[in-house]
């Protein structure tokens, strides 16, 4: 498609606000002709960015979707020999930065390219705190520590700790069941020891049940975890 003819294309369809998928993939067709123009060198980019900035009066979603495009282009210049059209696309970027937020470029641009167009220091830097906020938000379990916290998943371990533990009732069933717990309610491993010695202070005629619980409970933790659970008790009660 011609320069004239996508400048004019896409004038149409900024008009049209409807949100019917088709015309939103045309729309979003025309801006990245347009921007392709300016990679191919057809169109400078001043005049790019002023056809973009009329266009972003009738669309609420203009960043968005620009935003998108640059994420194709960033991706497709990058693999490309020719020097010039990746300075044509940085051009542009920078020519637009107005239109779009720099939150926005943030999360669809690679981070060497924001580096280039000097909305971060450095591209590795920003990718290890990347990671580390990916890894803590996506990966990183929440675990509860107070009671007031999940007071539904403590409440049952307090009754599973707290019946009758005549019959077929085994430190093992019970320890199966704490697990169970801990996964579906994500109790903080610690504060369910804490809660276990809590329970067997207050039931010291069934020792033989809860230390067998203790010593199986003890292999899925780290070693000096009850010294420091214990020590912090005998420190509350001076």
């Amino acid at each position: 498609m011609r320069v004239r003819e996508n400048l004019h294309l896409c004038r149409i369809l900024s008009e049209n606000k409807s949100h019917d998928s088709s015309t939103y993939r045309d729309f979003q067709q025309a801006l990245y002709e347009l921007s392709y123009h300016v990679i191919k060198g057809n169109l400078k980019h001043e005049q790019a960015s002023t056809v973009l900035t009329d266009i972003s009066e009738f669309r609420e979603d203009m960043p968005s979707i620009l935003a998108d495009v640059f994420c194709i282009l960033d991706i497709e210049t990058n693999c490309l020999e020719e020097k010039s059209k990746r300075d044509y696309f940085t051009q542009l970027v920078l020519s637009c930065l107005y239109l779009v937020s720099d939150t926005v470029l943030k999360e669809r641009l690679d981070p060497e390219t924001l580096e280039s167009l000097g909305l971060i220091k450095q591209s590795q830097q920003f990718n290890q705190k990347s990671v580390k906020i990916k890894t803590k938000l996506f990966y990183k379990q929440q675990k509860f520590n107070l009671l007031r916290e999940e007071n539904e998943g403590y409440a049952k371990l307090i009754a599973e700790l707290g019946q009758d533990l005549s019959g077929n009732i085994t430190s093992d069933l019970i320890l199966e069941n704490i697990k169970s717990l801990i996964g579906c309610f994500n109790l903080d491993p610690n504060r369910v020891l804490d809660v276990i010695l809590e329970v067997f202070e207050c039931r010291p005629e069934h020792d033989d049940f809860f230390i067998s619980l203790l010593e199986s409970y003890m292999s899925m933790c780290e070693p000096q975890t009850l010294c420091h659970i214990l020590g912090f008790k005998f420190k509350f009660y001076q």
